[in-house]
């Protein structure tokens, strides 16, 4: 009888145990699985728990992985009850249903280390900048696909989901510490099938291939061809230049807030054999008139010129600004017009038309001046000498 009621209290303990355990399934979970946006989560009411939310994710991740159905019942109260010290933070390691996460330091190169990481952490790993102004900040880094880092962000500043790193608050090679699941080992998603279910060339010659380390794009220098433009309703997109990389095979471009007024922005993104991302800023501002007439300019086709020969000034000026031998316009577009005019100190040596053609007359020096005047009196004076050759 004894015996009959031990082994009835340890079937019910074990009935106990096993339904605190999550139910799991066989099938492999893929790689949308665990990055459906159901799996992230953010940080409430701008609590102060960004690493507990992150690690949070990281625990999802590998239960999903690990076959776990009733993934959704990890929840950062729960897992707070087994991973938090208050007014210390997360612990360096804890324990949540049998997944283990331990806390480690980056070594001096970041960027390739969490690559590497990744790849035998395919739950991802919690990237954590202790030192971050104004304030310390964690992300949870969930792979590294086609030369970019993507992560999740817990914080309400950045879209849910999975995202690129650039769009995170925290950036790998700024990165001191880490979390990972140190047990147990997580497999990694299913493999895609294509149309033929086998395997391609590609994915065959890739399995087994060892690390190949990346370069953080964010070291090098990053020149813009201008970093002033007037808004005229059109996107403004200066040439970005990397000594030494080639736009399209190591880095890409893409421009935020380029065509209104303003700051914008010019993001290079890491590609190939480089990671990371640069942010250059660049302005767009509202043009007044005077500063149209500021970019006024003028050439000429050739200074020295025989007796009898031509020369041409040419004048430049921006679309808004309209040309004109006299005033004319009504109401507001005669601010636009901007009157030119030419003349020259000597015309015995060379004369000038209204149209900007210079004639030489016989032989000497003589000077051309070029007048650009708005309605209101402002002038821009250009001048150019002259010489003239039997």
């Amino acid at each position: 009888m004894r015996i009959r009621k031990h082994l009835t209290a340890v079937g019910l303990l074990i009935l106990i145990l096993t339904a605190n355990l999550f139910s799991i399934e066989t099938k492999a979970a893929s790689f949308d699985e665990i990055n459906h946006p159901d799996v992230f989560l953010k940080q409430v009411n701008g609590d102060m728990q960004c690493t507990l939310v992150s690690a949070t994710m990281l625990i999802r991740r590998a239960a999903i992985l690990l076959g776990y159905s009733n993934w959704k019942d990890i929840t950062v109260d729960k897992v707070k009850r087994q991973a938090w010290v208050d007014g210390v933070g997360l612990k360096y390691t804890f324990t949540y249903e049998g997944i283990t996460v331990n806390k480690a330091q980056f070594g001096p190169d970041p960027v390739n280390e969490a690559a590497k990481l990744l790849q035998q952490h395919p739950e991802g790993i919690v990237l954590y900048h202790q030192n971050r102004i104004p304030r310390s900040h964690a992300v949870l880094l969930t792979d590294y696909t086609d030369g970019m880092f993507y992560c999740a962000d817990p914080s309400d500043a950045v879209r849910n989901g999975r995202v690129p790193i650039y769009e995170g608050l925290v950036q790998v090679k700024d990165a001191e510490f880490y979390y990972y699941v140190s047990s147990p080992a997580i497999p990694s998603p299913a493999p895609l099938i294509n149309d033929g279910n086998k395997a391609t060339e590609e994915n065959k010659e890739d399995e087994g291939n060892d690390y190949l380390p990346v370069k953080d794009i964010g070291t090098y220098e990053v020149e813009l061809s201008r970093t002033d433009f007037y808004y005229d309703g059109n996107e403004k997109t200066p040439a970005v230049t990397i000594p030494g990389l080639t736009e399209g095979i190591d880095y890409t471009v893409i421009y935020i807030n380029n065509v209104y007024p303003g700051t914008a922005t010019a993001i290079i993104i890491g590609t190939g054999g480089y990671s990371g991302f640069i942010v250059r800023n660049f302005g767009i501002r509202e043009a007044t008139v005077y500063d149209y007439f500021n970019e006024i300019s003028a050439a000429i086709s050739k200074q020295t010129i025989k007796a009898g020969k031509t020369a041409k000034i040419t004048v430049t000026m921006p679309q808004s600004l309209t040309p004109v031998k006299e005033f004319g316009g009504d109401g507001p577009s005669i601010y636009n017009e901007v009157k030119i005019s030419y003349s020259s100190d000597n015309s015995k040596i060379a004369k000038v038309n209204s149209n900007g053609k210079i004639t030489g007359k016989k032989k000497g020096k003589a000077k051309i001046h070029v007048t650009a005047e708005l309605a209101d009196g402002t002038k821009k004076v250009f001048s150019f000498t002259v010489k003239v050759k039997d």
